[in-house]
């Protein structure tokens, strides 16, 4: 390659379980500098890659060829309030889009726990919140921009290339790198947020309940008495449970005199959470119907095959 590299560089995820030296990295100073840079590689051989926030636990960005460091694409470029969409650099974080939207009378439809992955990174990955009616980042996803492993620049809407955009949605990049991106946002909504600490069983006995009275419910299983700081969780014993129960609020729910488990936000500050990065993920996406039935299986045998486990286990719906 031609351009000069930063530096020699070695590139490490959010908690450290995966690490890489590529053959180069360069930090990419404007969009227009993308597609001459794939093009060049896609002649020499080379692969081309690009991380995000670096919030998965998996080596989907390592690469011996060429890292695309996109820190500069980062910012909301447009709204259009009247179609509900929002425009943005791929690099802009999920925790970027709260503000501007606000004041714009819109927010994102769902979120996870935490909002510092960039944007493109969450769409390529299906990122998702909890909330059986709720879309994961890549079904919001109506357009964009990106450069083909070619060098050519797609464009992606309703209107144009719009078969490619399904298999846009969770790409994990294997179509190219998205240089800008549109995805549809709700109206700007407040949250209702109810935490409760219940013992595993009473947990069992109104899961229904909390699936399907709640827009959004998730639960941190505690194996251990230990469990409850590794992810910054205030309080909970060994087999207890910690609870999130989110409902949209309305002008009429009653705003003074909450419970100490109880708050009223803007959406987009009720959403994330703190964790520390001391633990490695991975994510099991499970039949619905048969939910309550493998959780107890589950249960049953990390209690018996592994006693000494002290990681909680969340469940999301």
């Amino acid at each position: 390659m031609t351009t000069t590299p930063t530096t020699t560089p070695r590139w490490t995820n959010w908690v450290g379980n995966q690490s890489f030296t590529p053959r180069q990295m360069i930090e990419i100073q404007a969009e227009e500098e993308i597609a001459p840079l794939i093009a060049q590689a896609a002649a020499e051989g080379i692969g081309v890659r690009t991380p995000g926030t670096g919030h998965s636990f998996t080596p989907i960005v390592e690469t011996e060829g060429l890292l695309l460091d996109l820190s500069r694409l980062r910012g909301i470029l447009s709204i259009d309030r009247e179609r509900r969409q929002v425009t943005a650099w791929p690099k802009t974080t999920v925790g970027d889009f709260g503000d501007p939207l606000w004041e714009a009378g819109l927010a994102l439809n769902n979120q996870g726990d935490i909002d510092t992955q960039a944007i493109a990174g969450a769409i390529a990955t299906a990122t998702h919140g909890s909330g059986l009616r709720l879309p994961n980042f890549s079904a919001t996803l109506v357009g964009g921009r990106f450069v083909d492993g070619l060098g050519n620049v797609v464009e992606v809407s309703a209107e144009e290339n719009a078969d490619v955009l399904p298999a846009l949605q969770t790409s994990l990049g294997l179509l190219g790198l998205m240089t800008r991106l549109t995805i549809q946002v709700a109206p700007a909504y407040e949250l209702h947020a109810t935490h409760l600490l219940l013992p595993y069983e009473a947990l069992i006995e109104r899961f229904d309940e909390f699936v399907h009275n709640y827009r959004s419910f998730a639960f941190f299983w505690l194996p251990s008495d230990a469990s409850a700081p590794l992810y910054c969780l205030d309080k909970g014993q060994a087999d207890d449970c910690v609870i999130k129960l989110y409902q949209q609020a309305t002008p009429d729910t009653p705003r003074e005199g909450l419970p100490d488990n109880q708050r009223i936000d803007r959406s987009y500050r009720i959403y994330p959470m703190h964790y520390d990065p001391n633990f490695h993920e991975v994510e099991y996406f499970l039949p619905m119907p048969h939910a309550r039935e493998i959780l107890c299986e589950m249960r049953k045998l990390m209690q018996r095959w592994l006693p000494l486990s002290v990681y909680p286990l969340e469940i999301r719906t």
